[in-house]
Parts: C-alpha cells; structure tokens; sequence
C-alpha cells in the first residue's frame, strides 16, 4: 500500500526517536522535534512508539491515500480536512481510497506528525529510521520530501 505526496510543503520529513548513543561516533541523535506528539500520533493508530511519524513543518503536505488508511495527527496548532471531513488532533481516522488529506491552517513554527497505522517502509540505519539531512540517510535520502513521491507504508 502507499500514498502519495501531492504536495510535500515547506519541510517535511520522516522522524523517531532518533540514533541514541551514537554522538561519539559523530553522529547526530535527530529525531521528532515534539517526541510527545510523535508518539501520541503513533499510539493513536496502535503502532509502536519508536515507528517514524511524517514530521510537517508550517505549510503542510497534502496528502493522497491510495488505500483504506488509519491515520492521526499530533502536533501544532492546525486546521486539516479531506473532502468529506474535518481532521482534528488526537483523534483516529480511517481515510478511503481517493481521499486526500490537506492542511487549511497552520501557525507558525507548528509542526504536525503524521502516524499511519503499520507504519511507513523506511531504511534503518543505526536503530533508526529518522531523517538526517547533514549525513543524507534514512527517511527518504536524508532529504526532505518531494512533491509526486509515492511512499509505502506497511499493514
């Protein structure tokens, strides 16, 4: 299964918990900005607390579900909706097939993390699947996302 990012906004990238232990290494930890939120958004739709949220920054994706989907969203201050609803914080919600979620509001310097349920099929890499821009690994190249990518999330 997977979805797909029309719009990738201005920062978004896939976060945990980050690489723990390894700083001597020179190895930045990383990770979510908010851990209270990424795992909130993790608890929600019964994945592990360690799984990697999408991590939107001020002006947010919008995303498409090209299957059935558990998501939540944790976070700043937003206003989010699909055609057929509002999508509020901290609250569970199966998108169908087709829908496609989009952010009406943010405030500034908000930033959202984006759980699904099974999670997303990243790369790790020292116990991490976090994005980490300066050694360009795990999430999505060690880059922030790009609009048009097709991202697959596991069941």
């Amino acid at each position: 299964m997977s979805i797909i990012i029309e719009d990738a906004g201005l920062f978004s990238s896939f976060q945990d918990f980050g690489r723990q232990g390894y700083e001597h290494n020179g190895v930045i930890p990383g990770g979510a900005l908010d851990p209270l939120a990424h795992e909130i958004a993790n608890r929600l739709v019964a994945n592990d607390k360690r799984e990697a949220t999408l991590e939107m920054t001020n002006n947010m994706a919008r995303i498409r579900f090209t299957e059935p989907t558990l998501i939540a969203l944790s976070g700043g201050n937003f206003k989010a909706a699909t055609e057929h609803m509002k999508v509020l914080p901290n609250k569970l919600y199966l998108m169908e097939k087709g829908d496609v979620l989009a952010f009406t509001e943010t405030k500034r310097t908000s930033r959202v993390y984006l759980a699904i349920g099974g999670g997303f099929e990243l790369d790790e890499w020292l116990g991490s699947t976090s994005t980490d821009f300066k050694s360009q690994i795990g999430g999505f190249h060690g880059r922030k996302l790009k609009k048009r990518r097709r991202d697959k999330y596991e069941t």
